[in-house]
C-alpha cells in the first residue's frame, strides 16, 4: 500500500525531481549551455553538455565542451550517486601531451575506471604544436581512476569515435554513423566493423541483440488495444524473440535498444516516452512511461539523452528553462523498481 500511495503522489504532483540540476556558466560545477534565443549562432551545437556516462557506483560523468571561448574548454564533471558535484577532469590533467582533446567516454566494467577516447601531441615532438593539422594528431585512450587521477594515456590507432561503449565480455567499441571499431580489454585495436554489424547495438553498452522491425505484423486494432509487439534478434545465433504484451493507453511496435545491465536485462526505447525492460533469458518484461512519472521533455540538444547504468537504472538528461529564464542541465534517475512488470507472450524463431 505504501508503494501505491507514493506512486499516486508522484503522478498527481507531476513533480519528478532531477538528481542533478546544473546552471549555465563557467564555474567548475556548471556547464556551458547553448541558449538559442540568446545566441545568434543558434545552429552551433558543438558546445555544452555533450554526453554522460554512469559507473557501477551510480556516479555520473558529464562531458562538457565550450568552443566559444578563445581557448576551448573540454572537460568532464563528476557527480556522486546523490547528485553532489565531486571534481573536474580537464585536458590539463594529461601533462605529457599538448593539444589534448577529449572525445567519446565510457567506463571499464572490470575496474570501474573512466575511459576517454581522445587525442594529443607528445610534448617536444614539434616546435609549434599549434601548427600541426588536426588529421596528424595521434589518438589516445585516456584512463582515469575513480578519484580522477590519470592512470594511463595509451596510443591507439585513429578510428572514428562518435560513441565509446563496453560490453560485459571484456571488449570496447567505438561507433559512428557508418561503422565501428573493436578493442580488447586492454584497449588494443582488434578490427573495424561495418555498419551492418554496428547498427542497433545500443547507446550505453554494446549488446549482441538488436531490435528488428515488426510494423508489418501490427494492425490498427492492436493500437486500440494497447498492444506492444517487440522483436529482438541475437546477432550471433540468429535467434529471434517476439514479445507481446498490453499496456493501455500506450502501445508500440518495435523498439531500439538503449543498453544492457550486468544482469542481462535489455532496455528499449519503445517510442512515445515508453521504455521497456526485457530479459531474453527469463523472458520477463517490464515497462515505464516517462510521462506518468512527470519527467519533462526538455528543449535543445544534449546529444543522446538516455543512459543505462550497469545496475539497471535509467538516466534521462534534458535542458530545462529555470525561473530566471535561463536553461539548466538536468539529469533524472529512473530506478529499476519504477518499472511495472507485465504478463507477456513470447515466441522464439530461428531466422
Amino acid at each position: 500500500m505504501v508503494n501505491v500511495i507514493t506512486l499516486f503522489i508522484v503522478l498527481a504532483g507531476n513533480n519528478f525531481q532531477p538528481l542533478i540540476d546544473v546552471a549555465n556558466g563557467k564555474a567548475r560545477n556548471e556547464v556551458f549551455i547553448h541558449e538559442a534565443i540568446q545566441d545568434p549562432h543558434y545552429d552551433d551545437m558543438s558546445w555544452g553538455p555533450q554526453e554522460y556516462a554512469v559507473d557501477f557506483n551510480e556516479c555520473i560523468y558529464v562531458h562538457d565542451i565550450n568552443t566559444k571561448d578563445t581557448i576551448p574548454n573540454n572537460r568532464i564533471l563528476k557527480f556522486d550517486s546523490t547528485g553532489k558535484f565531486l571534481f573536474v577532469i580537464e585536458t590539463q590533467s594529461v601533462t605529457s601531451l599538448d593539444r589534448v582533446w577529449f572525445g567519446a567516454i565510457t567506463i571499464d566494467p572490470n575496474t570501474n575506471d573512466f575511459i576517454i577516447a581522445g587525442s594529443g601531441i607528445p610534448k617536444g615532438t614539434y616546435e609549434d604544436p599549434s601548427a600541426v593539422p588536426t588529421s596528424k594528431i595521434p589518438c589516445y585512450m585516456f584512463r582515469f581512476s575513480e578519484s580522477g587521477q590519470l592512470l594511463k594515456a595509451q596510443p591507439i590507432k585513429c578510428v572514428h569515435a562518435s560513441y565509446l561503449f563496453y560490453n560485459y565480455g571484456g571488449r570496447f567499441y567505438t561507433k559512428y554513423v557508418d561503422g565501428a571499431a573493436e578493442f580488447d580489454q586492454n584497449l588494443q585495436f582488434i578490427r573495424e566493423l561495418p555498419k551492418s554489424l554496428s547498427r542497433g547495438r545500443g547507446y550505453s553498452q554494446w549488446t549482441d541483440w538488436m531490435g528488428v522491425g515488426s510494423s508489418k505484423e501490427y494492425t490498427s486494432k492492436d493500437t486500440r488495444e494497447g498492444k506492444f509487439l517487440i522483436k529482438l534478434k541475437h546477432l550471433k545465433s540468429d535467434t529471434v524473440l517476439v514479445f507481446t504484451f498490453y499496456d493501455l493507453p500506450y502501445y508500440s511496435f518495435g523498439g531500439s535498444i538503449e543498453g544492457e545491465d550486468r544482469y542481462g536485462n535489455l532496455y528499449l526505447n519503445a517510442r512515445g516516452k515508453n521504455y521497456v525492460r526485457i530479459n531474453p533469458q527469463t523472458k520477463k518484461v517490464a515497462i515505464v512511461h516517462f510521462g506518468d512519472l512527470g519527467i519533462p521533455s526538455g528543449v535543445g540538444d544534449v546529444r543522446h539523452s538516455l543512459v543505462v547504468s550497469p545496475n539497471g537504472n535509467l538516466y534521462w538528461a534534458a535542458l530545462i528553462w529555470g525561473v530566471d529564464n535561463h536553461l539548466r542541465y538536468h539529469i533524472y534517475r529512473i530506478t529499476s523498481d519504477m518499472f511495472n512488470e507485465k504478463e507477456c507472450e513470447v515466441e522464439i524463431r530461428e531466422e
